[in-house]
């Protein structure tokens, strides 16, 4: 059953990741494992349509994507470090799982090896900080990691334009996830996530850098 993207039970893959790279100093993502489980509960997917750990791969992301595995999938989330980029030059990009065998990769997936994945979702969620911002171009618009997924192939994107807390977004995406699942538009099923997250009284903080870039 898995790689048709009528069967819901195989519709998700689900990365993490937790070290640092290129000198940027980032945390173990203590709840992104949970986040992963539990949205793969909510569609019922199979271990095989979802990499943990060390198996969570820029290497691993691109295999899938050159053997056109990648594409069949209609909801791909990654749960990671994001990072924005800075005055070294370097792009937004997600960080991915750190030492084993990469490959030849440095286990940091940009913005332009983004766009050259190859990809047919229905929608990529990043539940990583900052995957809805980038810099400004005069002619192309912002060009940001949730754009990269759209010129990838992707219909729609959810991106955060600023730094998430990991435990409050695990349970955001649950909700989220959950809604998706049950029919709901993306954009919609955002929208009750957030209106759930305000009349639970938590600070806007914690909800309101999520967005959906395309549909």
């Amino acid at each position: 059953m898995k790689g048709k993207k009528a069967d819901e039970a195989a519709s998700i893959t689900l990365t993490r990741a937790s070290r640092a790279t290129r000198g940027e100093s980032l945390t173990r993502l203590a709840a992104s494992g949970a986040e992963v489980e539990r949205i793969a509960g909510v569609f019922r997917a199979g271990a095989s349509d979802r990499l943990l750990g060390p198996e969570a791969t820029e290497a691993a992301v691109k295999r899938l994507s050159a053997s056109g595995e990648l594409a069949h999938y209609r909801l791909i989330h990654f749960a990671c470090h994001g990072v924005l980029g800075s005055t070294d030059g370097l792009p937004p990009g997600l960080v991915l799982a750190q030492g084993g065998d990469q490959e030849g990769e440095d286990g940091y997936l940009r913005l332009d090896e983004v766009a050259n994945l190859r990809l047919d979702a229905d929608l990529v969620v990043l539940s990583a900080c900052q995957t809805a911002r980038g810099k400004r171009g005069r002619v192309e618009g912002v060009s940001s990691l949730g754009r990269a997924f759209l010129y990838a192939g992707c219909r729609g994107v959810v991106g955060s334009l600023w730094k998430v807390d990991d435990s409050a977004t695990a349970d955001l995406m649950a909700s989220f996830y959950t809604r998706l699942k049950a029919g709901r538009p993306a954009g919609e099923a955002l929208r009750a996530t957030q209106l759930e997250a305000i009349a639970d009284d938590q600070p806007p903080y914690f909800w309101a850098p999520l967005i959906l870039l395309g549909r």
